[in-house]
């Protein structure tokens, strides 16, 4: 059984935040209790972020490719997905904190908390 991980995406981590006007991806893997990749086969998943207050920004479901927003699977059997967000979406975006929930659904439909926490957005220009 898969655990819920919290994970805060903050501009002091680096790679791991969000610069406005710039695509932005995380990679995360799936794996079972013997850290083996868990075949992803029959799940589906939606990325839910919100504002500070609470309103919904955007809802991000599986897509078919890099480039787009939503949550990317490329191969299935290596446990590995993608969130990602286009340039487009990350320039509407202020400079503040976000909260983020990933829900995945199994080939049963039963909805799990995959990954909770929050992203901080910062200006893009260097």
């Amino acid at each position: 059984m898969a655990k819920c991980n919290s994970f805060n995406f903050s501009c002091a981590r680096g790679n791991t935040q969000i610069n406005r006007d710039f695509n932005w991806s995380v990679t995360c893997q799936k794996n079972d209790a013997q850290k083996s990749p868990v075949d992803l086969s029959g799940y589906t998943n939606k990325v839910i972020i919100k504002k500070k207050d609470g309103t919904l920004f955007r809802e991000l479901i599986d897509i078919g490719g890099v480039g787009l927003d939503g949550v990317y699977t490329p191969d299935v059997t290596t446990g590995i997905r993608y969130i990602q967000l286009s340039d487009t979406t990350t320039s509407s975006m202020k400079e503040s904190l976000y909260l983020y929930e990933w829900e995945e659904y199994d080939s049963n439909s039963l909805k799990k908390l995959f990954m909770y926490g929050t992203i901080e957005v910062c200006n893009g220009s260097f």
